[in-house]
C-alpha cells in the first residue's frame, strides 16, 4: 500500500469524528432510559470504529516513515561509504599514502556490510606494516573491490524495491 495521508486527510478525518461525536451528544439528550442506552451502544461502535480507522492510518504513517528512513540510510551507505571506496579502490594513490580520503572512509566504515569492513581493515593494515606479499595484496585488493561493486548493486537495487513498494 502506498498512501501518504497529507494534511488535508488528517483535517477532514478529524472534522467527520467531532462532527459525529456532536451529533450523537445531542441524540443523548433524550429522557428515554431505553433510548439512551442504544445511543450509548451506537457511540460506543461509532468509537471502535473510528479507533480502528485511527489505527490503519497511524500504521500507514508509521510504515512510510520506516521505508522513508530505510531508503535515507541505504544512500548515506552509498554516498558516504561506498561510493568513495570504490573510488579509492580504482585510483591507486588513494591507498599509497595516508590521505583524507583514506580517514573519512574509516570515519564511516560503520556503514560498511558484511566482510567489506574488515576487508578494508586488512587492506589498510597491510598498507602500514607491510605484512603481505604482493599476490597476497592483489588477492585482497580483487576480494575487497569484487565484494565492494557487489553491495553498490544490492544497496541500489534495494532502494529501487523500497521506492516501488
Amino acid at each position: 500500500m502506498n498512501y501518504k495521508l497529507n494534511r488535508l486527510d488528517t483535517i477532514t478525518i478529524f472534522l467527520v469524528i467531532v462532527l459525529a461525536m456532536a451529533f450523537f451528544k445531542i441524540l443523548t439528550l433524550s429522557s428515554d432510559p431505553t433510548k439512551q442506552t442504544e445511543i450509548q451502544i451506537a457511540l460506543n461502535v461509532i468509537l471502535v470504529f473510528v479507533t480502528v480507522v485511527y489505527v490503519i492510518i497511524t500504521n500507514l504513517i508509521l510504515s512510510d516513515s520506516k521505508k522513508s528512513r530505510e531508503i535515507d540510510f541505504k544512500r548515506l551507505q552509498l554516498e558516504t561509504f561506498y561510493l568513495p571506496l570504490h573510488f579509492a579502490l580504482t585510483s591507486m594513490e588513494e591507498f599509497k599514502k595516508p590521505s583524507p580520503e583514506l580517514d573519512f572512509l574509516f570515519s564511516h566504515i560503520y556503514l560498511g556490510e558484511g566482510d567489506v569492513p574488515q576487508l578494508l581493515i586488512k587492506y589498510a593494515d597491510y598498507k602500514e606494516k607491510k605484512n603481505l606479499s604482493d599476490e597476497e595484496v592483489g588477492e585482497l585488493r580483487t576480494n575487497l573491490s569484487t565484494k565492494v561493486n557487489k553491495d553498490i548493486e544490492i544497496i541500489k537495487k534495494d532502494i529501487q524495491k523500497l521506492r516501488n513498494v
